[in-house]
């Protein structure tokens, strides 16, 4: 019996080291071990593959390749690759196209894609770029770089090219926004969106900035609100022009410090909360410096309004406390001090050049007096067109 089982097992040991003395040739990576490992292993496309690359003039490894595994692209692209250096190119064409339909991968079509396009074929170009973009899993720089050098109209490639799957929207966003086509980036973050990632939501309020950053307000707004339409944010929805400009106005939600929401300054000596109630609540100890940010805003306004902040607040102690409600910009405006009371006001004009202004709840210490120590509580704060007669 052991005899028997002996004589079982020893092809199956045979080939096991017959493989590995061959891999070990392989992996030595000169002419001459790579001919060695083929010689153990005549049919191994890999093996052929590296020595076809090690003997560019040598066609006979690539077309043993094709014989011995008739669905060998990578054998069938070099195999185009070399016709084409030859100048055959109707060989090289077919090989390609063949490599195409036996691999349903990105490889081929994006070998085809350039292989039409140094031919001066363009629809042939657009079909197989199109084609890669649908088979593209990874990092696709290099195809958003190559359409846009041949047609740069992102509307265009965002309609007719690029795949509408998030991997391939994904790259093409980051790609528009590193050539500053802010408005046609957000395009493609909202067609990414509507896939409903849950990690493309954060992409949301940073473009956001970017876009605010580049004065592109408009562009901002639209992906702002067509986001909070789809789900991906929690908020009410912009209108400059119907005064609807303020977000999260009663603090409903702890402040992201992203996009159109309130954003908090870190200020040593001033401490930020969100009771369950609703409202902030800020806290001085009085060891603030004499001029700092504690909440801000981006606004987007109609340009030239006037407009009315009102806001509802409780302060402890009662006196000047050097509170003060800005808008910034070439022309600033402040507001009193708030003090005593429950409701104030602060309006100002939108400024006439731009789209968008920066609302401020900063601190100044008051003159011939100590930093204040005390608590705000901030529990609605509402912004309104002012209606002229």
């Amino acid at each position: 019996m052991r005899l028997l089982l002996a004589a079982a097992l020893a092809p199956a040991v045979c080939f096991s080291i017959r493989f590995a003395l061959a891999d070990h040739y392989f992996r030595a990576d000169t002419l001459e071990s790579v001919r060695q490992a083929i010689g153990l292993a005549p049919g191994n496309t890999r093996y052929l593959l590296r020595l076809a690359r090690l003997e560019p003039t040598n066609p006979n490894p690539l077309e043993q390749a094709v014989r011995e595994n008739p669905h060998a692209a990578a054998a069938r692209i070099e195999l185009g690759l070399r016709a084409e250096g030859a100048r055959q190119h109707l060989s090289a064409e077919a090989h390609l196209l063949e490599a195409a339909r036996m691999d349903a991968g990105f490889l081929p079509r994006w070998t085809l894609a350039n292989f039409y396009l140094r031919r001066g074929r363009q629809p042939q170009f657009w079909h197989w770029i199109r084609e890669a973009s649908r088979m593209s899993f990874g990092d696709s720089t290099a195809l958003n770089q190559l359409c846009w050098r041949i047609r740069p109209d992102p509307d265009w490639l965002l309609e007719h090219v690029i795949a509408d799957k998030p991997e391939s929207l994904y790259w093409h966003y980051y790609f528009l926004l590193a050539q500053d086509q802010i408005p046609a980036a957000g395009r493609a973050l909202l067609r990414l969106a509507a896939h409903n990632r849950p990690q493309d939501g954060a992409e949301v309020p940073a473009f956001c900035e970017r876009a605010l950053e580049a004065q592109r307000t408009k562009a901002a707004i639209e992906v702002w609100n067509r986001s909070i339409d789809g789900g991906l944010l929690g908020f009410r929805k912009l209108d400059p022009a119907r005064g609807e400009s303020l977000t999260n106005p009663g603090f409903a939600t702890r402040p992201t410090s992203r996009g159109f929401d309130w954003r908090l300054p870190s200020a040593s000596g001033v401490t930020v909360a969100w009771p369950a109630a609703g409202g902030l609540i800020v806290e001085f100890d009085g060891r603030q410096k004499d001029h700092c940010e504690i909440l801000s805003q981006i606004l987007p306004l109609a340009r030239g309004r006037r407009y009315r902040l009102r806001y509802r607040y409780e302060i402890e102690p009662a006196a000047a406390t050097g509170l003060r409600w800005r808008l910034d910009g070439p022309r600033a405006e402040t507001s009193r001090s708030i003090g005593a009371g429950t409701e104030g006001t602060f309006e100002f004009d939108a400024p006439a050049d731009r789209d968008a202004a920066r609302l401020i709840l900063g601190y100044e210490r008051e003159l011939a007096t100590t930093r204040w120590e005390g608590r705000l509580r901030l529990e609605r704060v509402e912004l309104a067109l002012i209606v002229l007669p």
